[in-house]
């Protein structure tokens, strides 16, 4: 299958969602970019970026649903946050985003942002139906040690190179699509989303997956993987899948962690299509 090229990253033009906030249990402003109209659903990215993450599927959804692209802590408009950190931190802004609604609220959610998602499922009965797209279960043996390189980077001031080492080893961008993604809108936005990264890895680093605890999670799930991620991840999402007691695994062809910028018309139709069959 073709691999990710320069060419194909890239970003629409959309005109801008309204911002709205919430405010979070422990005080942290939550930037929500509300679009489209229809039955709410909420999107969480992934690392090192924003809410911009979903401009590339959003003209589908758009057309389908109330798209609410949420600044997760410490990314886009949303607030830092205290020095205290967790995962845990992070659940309670989904939550509080959800809270805002009337009705249980559907989730897609990235890379990071799924595992956030999948948390948040288990301790809520607000999650209608939730779309995952690698979520950060795994058991990547070399992630340790990247996230070790990239916090060194980024304590060194090395912010450009830190980004890069992430893209490469992490997300699975081929080292000459590099410069192409530097030329894109969406470079600022991961120099400064690496600066989340030390605190964001440690704690990816630090999680177990136990499927004892997800067994009861009934909410329907998509579960959705690219066909050219490492065979440690395709592995991931399958175990997953089978964890869970209603969820699906549907392979995106041709592609890796980042389908988001890559194939956006792929990715929205999967997400459009789940919520239209279930």
């Amino acid at each position: 299958m073709e691999r990710p090229r320069p060419g194909r990253y890239h970003r629409s033009p959309l005109s801008e969602p309204a911002l709205e906030r919430v405010t979070s249990a422990d005080g942290t402003s939550i930037a929500i970019w509300r679009s489209g109209e229809g039955p709410p659903l909420v999107a969480l990215h992934g690392v090192t970026i924003d809410h911009t993450a979903w401009d590339g599927v959003r003209p589908r959804l758009e057309r389908a649903r109330t798209l609410l692209a949420v600044d997760r802590r410490g990314h886009g408009a949303s607030g830092e946050g205290g020095a205290e950190y967790s995962l845990a931190h992070e659940v309670a802004d989904l939550l509080a985003v959800v809270a805002l609604l009337d009705e249980p609220v559907d989730v897609v959610a990235h890379s990071y942002g799924g595992l956030v998602a999948l948390e948040a499922a288990l301790t809520s009965d607000r999650i209608g139906r939730l779309i995952v797209y690698e979520p950060s279960i795994d058991d990547d043996p070399e992630f340790p040690g990247v996230v070790a390189r990239v916090v060194e980077l980024v304590r060194r001031g090395e912010d450009e190179q830190a980004a890069v080492t992430l893209l490469v080893e992490r997300s699975g961008v081929p080292p000459d699509a590099v410069d192409a993604v530097r030329e894109l809108p969406l470079w600022p936005i991961l120099l400064r989303g690496v600066q989340a990264l030390p605190r964001e890895g440690a704690a990816m680093v630090g999680y177990r997956f136990d499927p004892s605890r997800f067994q009861r999670l009934a909410t329907p799930t998509l579960v959705l993987v690219g066909e050219e991620s490492p065979g440690w991840r395709r592995e991931a999402m399958t175990r997953l899948q089978t964890t869970l007691p209603q969820a699906e695994l549907r392979i995106l062809a041709g592609q890796g962690h980042l389908a988001t910028h890559t194939a956006p018309e792929l990715l929205a139709e999967e997400i459009v299509s789940f919520l239209e069959r279930q």
